[in-house]
């Protein structure tokens, strides 16, 4: 009889310099960068930068990016962001991406919630919150598994190409 797997089968770890490359990959995906708040593509410089300045400590740096790395071949699969994190409120964003050749596999489900984890035992915050746009399923989805509550609707927050769309504020307690 096989025992129960207990191994976690992706992890989060910290930025490395040599992730630069993949997370260009994810960062220059076409859907992703819709859903930022970015104007401009980044470069694999400015990438570079970030990764060689990394700062460990998030309330600090107001920000936090990790990888979602697949434990059984230990190969970057995704990036999980913390950003606008408040010690005096203690709250902060999140953000999850994967890569586009690795998605529907679970893995945002289980990096959100190892995410979420760190969060409330490392961090100790209280609320973790998300920004999802209403034309992205697959999010909706994964914030809606995940336990996050749908606090507000947005109207026309998010622009898109020459429409303006509503986006789901969407809030979990990391208390309970």
């Amino acid at each position: 009889m096989k025992a129960p797997d207990t191994e976690k089968r992706y992890s989060l770890r910290a930025l490395e310099p040599e992730d630069v490359d993949f997370m260009f990959l994810c960062e220059t995906d076409r859907n992703a960068f819709d859903q930022s708040d970015y104007v401009a593509p980044l470069s694999r410089r400015m990438l570079s930068d970030y990764a060689l300045s990394y700062d460990a400590d998030p309330f600090h740096a107001g920000q936090l990016r990790l990888v979602i790395e697949d434990t059984t071949d230990r190969h970057p699969v995704g990036l999980a962001d913390l950003y606008n994190i408040s010690a005096h409120d203690a709250t902060a964003m999140a953000g999850i991406i994967v890569h586009p050749d690795r998605r529907r596999r679970g893995i945002a489900t289980e990096a959100l919630r190892q995410l979420a984890g760190f969060c409330r035992h490392t961090l100790h915050l209280d609320v973790l919150a998300a920004i999802v746009d209403v034309t992205n399923t697959p999010s909706l989805r994964l914030f809606d598994k995940a336990g996050f509550t749908r606090a507000a609707v947005i109207p026309r927050w998010r622009r898109l190409g020459d429409s303006r769309n509503d986006v789901i504020f969407y809030s979990l307690d990391l208390r309970q």
